[in-house]
């Protein structure tokens, strides 16, 4: 009883929080301080986490198709029909431990390749005052971001969405009051050995190349399994470590292969300027700021090699020369049509949310445990 009482309890605080139009809102009063309180962004090729601090704002990028490998490169050197019959015999006899050894051994190719994470966008605010009226806010309605707060007399604002019509995110950052913005955006990704980060006065480019090779386990693991035949690139044939042997290896230390990825931004702005340097833009006494955004990949099919380098920045020029005459609004425009075509198909309304709609999101979690916890 006391279980389902709780299960019917949760149901009516998710249709409270989803379940009418003015309640579609995930709210904070701070930002995110890991990848877990994040806020997600996407559009359906290409996802973000959206962190939303206001002296170093963080969005971690990634992309559907990236992942570390090559399909040519796989273990299927085994042969199912020779040991079939001997296998099979172990277990009729409940002998599994053996046969499951020899599945291990004879059966069972490498694992998949692994999906990677590809690049974080990183907008550093040259504030200079203490943050107060701090408001995070995902409103799944339209699924746009918000970030906004303020420091001394000037109002700072952030809108971010991802479009699915113009392969695009876009970030727009904005300024009220007697103080303009100033800083620096940059890209980073933990494929630091194939970076590259070139630009312009408006725009910003990262090239990176993911591993070629990928091992989620240890060496010694293999090892205790003796499953060095089936990693030869890291392993010789009479099973000893090759020099190069580790868990990760990138282009010439795996012939060259690994998917290339290219994440590029372009920026708009009014008033002040904005010039690169070193690797980074830097914007001084600016307004008002329109980052557009988008990120693409060498991949072309699950069986081709996708190691074509000049892919990517064809595939994201040709998004970016898409949206080059379209300004914020038209662009956000596009953007919420697209999306609310396909979430407005269908609504519910269970009973009305109140005095909670105020509450930042966490708080409202943190009160239905309680209230769940004196009923059960």
């Amino acid at each position: 009883m006391k279980k389902t009482i709780g299960i019917i309890a949760y149901l009516l605080f998710v249709y409270n929080v989803f379940g009418q139009t003015n309640s579609y809102i995930l709210q904070y009063d701070k930002p995110a301080e890991v990848w877990t309180e994040a806020l997600p962004i996407g559009n359906g090729y290409m996802g973000g986490m959206f962190f939303g601090d206001p002296y170093k704002e963080r969005i971690q990028l990634n992309e559907s198709t990236l992942y570390s490998g090559d399909p040519h490169r796989k273990y299927e050197n085994f042969n199912i029909r020779a040991d079939y019959n001997e296998i099979m015999a172990l277990f009729d006899q409940g002998k599994y431990a053996e046969g499951q050894e020899m599945v291990q051994k004879k059966w069972l190719g490498r694992p998949q390749d692994l999906y990677q994470p590809m690049s974080d966008l990183w907008i550093d605010m040259l504030h200079t005052g203490k943050v107060s009226n701090y408001k995070r806010v995902l409103d799944i309605s339209n699924a746009v971001h918000k970030v906004s707060y303020a420091i001394g007399k000037t109002k700072y604002e952030r809108e971010v969405f991802a479009s699915y019509p113009d392969h695009i995110f876009v970030i727009k950052l904005s300024s009220k009051g007697p103080d303009k913005m100033s800083g620096a955006i940059s890209f980073s990704t933990i494929h630091e050995p194939t970076m590259e980060v070139g630009g312009s006065n408006n725009e910003l480019c990262l090239n990176a190349q993911v591993p070629g090779f990928a091992l989620r386990r240890t060496l010694e693991h293999v090892e205790n399994y003796q499953d060095e035949h089936k990693y030869p690139e890291i392993y010789n044939k009479d099973r000893t470590r090759k020099p190069i042997a580790k868990q990760i290896l990138y282009h010439d230390e795996v012939d060259g292969l690994g998917m290339y990825f290219q994440s590029r931004l372009m920026v708009d702005h009014e008033g002040g300027e904005v010039v690169y340097i070193d690797g980074k833009l830097t914007f001084t006494n600016v307004d008002e700021m329109v980052i557009k955004l988008t990120s693409a990949t060498s991949f072309t099919a699950f069986d081709e090699s996708p190691i074509s380098i000049e892919l990517p920045g064809q595939r994201v020029k040709s998004y970016l020369k898409g949206v080059l005459n379209s300004n914020y609004e038209k662009i956000k425009e596009r953007h919420i049509a697209d999306y609310t075509s396909l979430f407005d198909r269908v609504d519910i309304e269970i009973n009305k949310v109140g005095k909670r709609l105020s509450l930042s999101t966490d708080e409202r979690i943190m009160r239905y445990k309680e209230e769940v916890m004196k009923i059960s």
